[in-house]
């Protein structure tokens, strides 16, 4: 066992009081992970074989993912050449507000006859996406921020509304937040009373799934073993810990791949592609995630070990990756680069970049699944208990608003259905309401927080302001 350790955990050997470094693993492997490495091995003997729910023991934790999954497994990388028969009316031709507005309304409302539904969106901290290459400046697609301009074509094209949670803010300039960070999120999520569905990028994502994980682990080390409790509790200091069972920090340490998550090649879970769906249940009186499910679009969002739900007792967060965008099928760092100066000197690209643009299909793809997953939203607490928002991110934003109107459209023809199946009742035989017992909507109170916001900003300016 001490010829596979790695130079990281030779070197925190000496640090360790009373334990030795490769005594720890070989416990943890043993102890913890032996059943689920014998199955994830079996698993990839048996190609397309489905993997069992991951729990840790006392009924921690349980992981539901079903197979394994990589980047190489992506949509986009097998219907590549198809996606660019797109580009042109997906991406194109986009250099200021009103080309805009011609193409959301275009591309997605008139193009597929969306039903519009107004509703507040509300923008979240801390899940925007990993900014790629030195600097926010020069990473514009990954930028957390979107325009006054960006913000109104929503509110003038889908009746959309938005209000902000702090540290994310709304101004006169548009919509920003911090770096995203997945315990901070994950915090911000435990203090929320409601279920949502929250709109989000396959970096963060993943990053919560090795959060999720790694404080599991670090949980189930310190209930185990007397002299691992002693280790833990003599070091207080979680960084100990993250090292010695995390050696990558995120995006799956070492500790992920001896036990058989990760491969020394390429990543083989946590890993999500657009439109795939990382579910998290909470339990509402400890606050701790119970249940971790991943969905995927191309599996109608179903899994095979489906749990049972009780609102009472707990609640659902759907953390969706965005749609498939026109910077997905840009290749490399470089063109990227080019898009963004050309931007600022031409006021081009912004279908790439300031505003990467879902592609015209996105509302298909969404219909070919809306039965399912508007069922499953109705098993999970049902779809009025949900609030609909994303990261502050443009594609992220409207990737939630067609979702939501494409929901909605779901539930106006389920409810269509139902009326039609439900028994007539003669006009003098309803029961009478009296007008004070008549919930009054007030116009003006309706949105007050999004009308308050729109009223605020200021006309369309250089979608390059600050």
């Amino acid at each position: 066992m001490k010829k596979n350790l790695t130079k990281k955990h030779k070197k925190h050997k000496k640090h360790i009081k009373g334990v030795k470094t490769h005594k720890i693993v070989k416990f943890y492997k043993n102890k913890f992970m032996k059943n689920t490495k014998k199955k994830l091995q079996k698993s990839s003997k048996k190609k397309g074989k489905k993997n069992k729910s991951r729990k840790t023991k006392k009924g921690g934790l349980r992981t539901i993912e079903e197979g394994k999954f990589t980047k190489k497994d992506y949509r986009v990388k097998a219907k590549l050449d198809y996606y660019k028969t797109m580009q042109i009316n997906s991406c194109d031709n986009i250099s200021n507000y009103n080309d805009l507005i011609n193409k959301l309304e275009t591309n997605f409302v008139k193009k597929n006859n969306l039903s519009i539904y107004n509703n507040t969106f509300t923008l979240f901290p801390y899940c925007n996406e990993n900014i790629k290459g030195p600097s926010v400046s020069l990473d514009k697609v990954n930028k957390p921020y979107t325009s006054t301009e960006g913000l109104q074509a929503f509110n003038k094209v889908f009746q959309a509304y938005f209000k902000a949670i702090q540290p994310a803010t709304i101004t006169e300039n548009g919509a920003q937040s911090t770096e995203n960070n997945p315990e901070s999120f994950i915090n911000l999520l435990k203090t929320m009373p409601n279920n949502i569905f929250v709109v989000s990028h396959s970096g963060i994502m993943s990053k919560m799934y090795d959060y999720i994980l790694k404080d599991e682990f670090k949980s189930f080390i310190k209930n185990q073993d007397k002299d691992i409790s002693s280790f833990a509790s003599e070091n207080t200091n979680v960084d100990e810990l993250d090292k010695l069972f995390m050696d990558q920090s995120i995006i799956g340490g070492g500790m992920l791949s001896k036990i058989g998550l990760k491969s020394k090649e390429v990543r083989e879970y946590g890993v999500f592609d657009n439109l795939d769906i990382l579910q998290l249940i909470f339990d509402k009186e400890t606050n701790n995630i119970t249940y971790m499910i991943i969905r995927r679009y191309t599996n109608n969002y179903k899994v095979q070990n489906e749990i049972s739900f009780n609102e009472k007792t707990s609640k659902s967060v759907f953390i969706m990756r965005h749609c498939l965008g026109c910077h997905n099928i840009t290749p490399g760092i470089s063109v990227k680069a080019e898009q963004a100066f050309k931007q600022i000197t031409q006021g081009r690209n912004l279908g790439y970049l300031d505003w990467s643009m879902c592609f015209e299909n996105t509302v298909d793809e969404m219909n070919s699944v809306s039965n399912n997953l508007y069922n499953i939203l109705e098993k999970f607490g049902g779809m009025k208990s949900y609030i609909f928002g994303s990261s502050v991110i443009f594609r992220a934003i409207l990737t939630s608003i067609l979702m939501f109107n494409v929901l909605k459209s779901e539930e106006e023809a389920k409810s269509s259905i139902a009326e039609e199946d439900r028994p007539s009742i003669a006009e003098e035989d309803r029961p009478s309401i009296a007008e004070e017992d008549r919930p009054s909507i007030v116009e003006e109170d309706r949105h007050s927080i999004g009308e308050e916001i729109l009223s605020r900003m200021k006309g369309p300016i250089d979608p390059e302001s600050p």
